[in-house]
């Protein structure tokens, strides 16, 4: 669920991204209420979901004048964790996207979108390791394994070189995308990559809060 939840316009972006679903492509926009959570079924099993549902805001009207179409969409997605290594997924949508637009393409993109939604794990990852390497740091100019000489390396405690290293994708601000987030590949050592995987989400999400309030006194 760390890896579905949005908070600002940046999140849903960064989602996007690890998720491959071309939304920063589609000459579409939405303005939809979010609401990510958990809840307990008639079974007691506790599920994870995503609810998304468009609504019409004074202060947001359409942008025609940029060639943009206003879409329409509702769905929700629920998540139920089987075991450690796998998450069931389930999906309902109904959008309209507006325009003319061929149907053929309309649903190639809805579907592509959907399929987006279910790289959470990849997401949550990639925030992990991003926010680990943000409070953890240590310069080292070789390598803890081998020895050699190294380079820029996104590390933390055991400091290695290229070889001995994990090559992970995140994505980060950029200035040269128009998003303003752009996916780039990083080096880690081992131990901070498998550091990072194990933290808990909701300590991470306790300690961004902490943080936020912090900055914004």
């Amino acid at each position: 669920m760390y890896g579905i939840f949005v908070h600002d316009t940046a999140s849903l972006q960064r989602r996007s991204l690890y998720g491959k679903d071309g939304l920063d492509d589609f000459q579409r926009d939405y303005v939809v209420l979010i609401r990510t959570g958990f809840a307990t079924s008639s079974r007691g099993e506790r599920i994870g979901y995503c609810i998304a549902q468009s609504v019409s805001h004074a202060g947001l009207p359409e942008l025609k004048t940029l060639g943009i179409v206003r879409a329409s969409v509702s769905f929700c997605v629920i998540f139920r964790q089987q075991s450690d290594q796998i998450v069931e997924a389930f999906a309902h949508a109904v959008i309209d996207p507006g325009g003319t637009m061929l149907t053929f393409f309309a649903l190639q993109e809805i579907a592509n979108s959907i399929l987006g939604m279910g790289a959470p794990i990849e997401c949550a990852q990639g925030k992990k390791l991003r926010w680990y390497t943000a409070i953890e740091s240590e310069d080292r100019n070789t390598c803890a394994y081998c020895h050699k000489s190294i380079g820029k390396l996104f590390s933390t405690q055991s400091c290695v070189c290229k070889r001995c290293s994990v090559n992970k994708e995140l994505v980060v601000r950029s200035s040269h995308s128009k998003s303003g987030m752009a996916a780039h590949a990083y080096n880690f050592c081992l131990v901070c990559f498998l550091a990072a995987r194990n933290l808990s989400t909701e300590e991470i999400q306790r300690e961004e809060v902490v943080y936020k309030r912090f900055v914004n006194r």
